[in-house]
């Protein structure tokens, strides 16, 4: 039998009369062996905390997120064992309800706020409902971890879905462990968000010459969002995508290998991925996609680079090709410098000058590998890759800023790009 986990109060309604009943709990909370109150009154429109000693003395106050008018308050505990305990406080009115989450330590009362999953961007109060809230402990030795549950209907199915965070520090953070979250009864995974591609259509990028094979072909992405319950495949082609849901998944044959169902029961042949995980892996290294039809059907993998005695997963080809090809020192036609910085990480921008590019194959001209389009003003231009240290750019006009309906022509001679202090032996 695992120990008690809440310490419940009840629920009583605030009123701003002095003889309205005051909510309150009693609870050891900083883990010295001796229980403290904790009550709550409105002050100001606002609801006010108080900590007190066994003997009545104030030892810390704060203000509660809660309703306007004259909400119900209500206390639970999670107990962290030698740490004392983790404080919950509910203020909710007929339509609204607000949630909060303290610690009380040094005779100050500080708010936990949650990291990760879906709530930890949701707003302090909202609309009463949707989610059920408890305190769960993983075993009788273990910190009680905060959960909250919820079912609910989408237009792709019942999503039913848990978050448990555990105290660690000073907030409370995602337990993916003890998490999950499921659409149409299959478990949807935390994977990275990487585009993969035909294996062979890698070759081109790697070795720096000819990328029509990733332009031109399809690209893969696996939609795992376990929040708004979303697991599909959508496979991107330049005439359009293609979104199917994930319908199954079972363990695959390998040790690391799992089998998603993709698309309708009805299909024939069934259309298969076979998704290989290596280790702990939160990006699958390679899929194999089988029913799908010829043109689509074969191995995907993301663009991965060897980076820190490990592999490095980049979420697109062109985000590898800026940080890996491009970004350095290079010499213009005229032997004049060219210094290409990485501007952001996220999203990748490189630094030319006084601007901002971002590279992307969609739209760029037939011939050319990629486009440099800038965060602002008109200075597009194309480049063709000449191996890794060389290049060709080109200025172009596009008729429609947005891919995919980018199409872009050149608007100028080429100039050919070759990086500071490397033997050149351009194709």
């Amino acid at each position: 039998m695992l120990a008690a986990l809440l310490f419940l109060t009840g629920s009583l309604r605030l009123a701003a009369s002095a003889a309205a009943p005051v909510p309150s709990i009693s609870v050891d909370l900083d883990g010295d062996g001796t229980a403290e109150s904790v009550s709550a009154g409105l002050r100001r429109r606002k609801l006010r905390l108080e900590v007190r000693s066994a003997s009545g003395k104030v030892l810390a106050a704060a203000d509660a997120p809660a309703p306007a008018g004259s909400p119900s308050v209500a206390f639970t505990a999670g107990s962290l064992g030698s740490a004392g305990s983790l404080l919950e406080v509910v203020a909710s009115s007929d339509a609204e309800e607000c949630r909060s989450l303290w610690r009380f330590q040094q005779n100050v009362l500080s708010r936990v706020p949650l990291a990760g999953g879906a709530a930890s961007s949701a707003p302090d109060c909202g609309a009463a409902g949707g989610w059920t809230y408890t305190w769960d402990r993983p075993s009788e030795e273990a910190p009680a971890e905060y959960r909250r549950e919820r079912t609910r209907e989408t237009t792709d199915g019942t999503h039913h879905q848990v978050e448990s965070f555990r105290y660690a520090g000073f907030r409370l953070e995602i337990d993916p462990a003890r998490s999950r979250s499921e659409i149409r009864g299959v478990a949807i995974p935390r994977w990275y968000p990487a585009r993969l591609y035909r294996k062979g259509a890698l070759d081109g990028l790697y070795g720096r010459f000819d990328l029509s094979p990733l332009r031109k072909g399809p690209r893969l992405q696996l939609l795992t969002e376990p929040a708004a319950g979303v697991f599909a495949i959508r496979i991107e082609r330049p005439y359009g995508d293609w979104t199917l849901p994930v319908i199954a998944r079972k363990p695959g044959d390998g040790p690391h290998e799992i089998l998603l169902t993709v698309g309708a029961e009805t299909d024939t042949p069934p259309k298969l991925a076979r998704i290989a995980l290596p280790g702990e892996s939160v990006m699958p290294a390679e899929v194999v996609l089988t029913g799908f039809g010829a043109e689509i059907d074969g191995s995907y993998s993301p663009a991965i680079r060897v980076a820190a005695g490990g592999l490095r997963v980049y979420a697109t080809a062109e985000e590898e090709l800026a940080l890996n090809g491009l970004v350095g020192r290079w010499s213009g036609a005229r032997g004049e410098p060219l210094i290409i910085l990485l501007a952001s990480s996220d999203p990748v921008l490189l630094g030319i000058g006084k601007e901002q590019f971002r590279v992307e194959m969609e739209g760029a001209p037939e011939g050319s590998d990629a486009l440099l389009i800038p965060r602002t003003g008109p200075n597009t231009a194309a480049i063709t890759l000449r191996g890794p240290n060389a290049f060709e750019r080109v200025p172009v006009r596009c008729e429609n800023a947005s891919a995919p309906a980018r199409r872009c022509v050149a608007a100028g001679p080429p100039e050919l790009v070759h990086r500071i202090g490397a033997r050149m032996n351009a194709r």
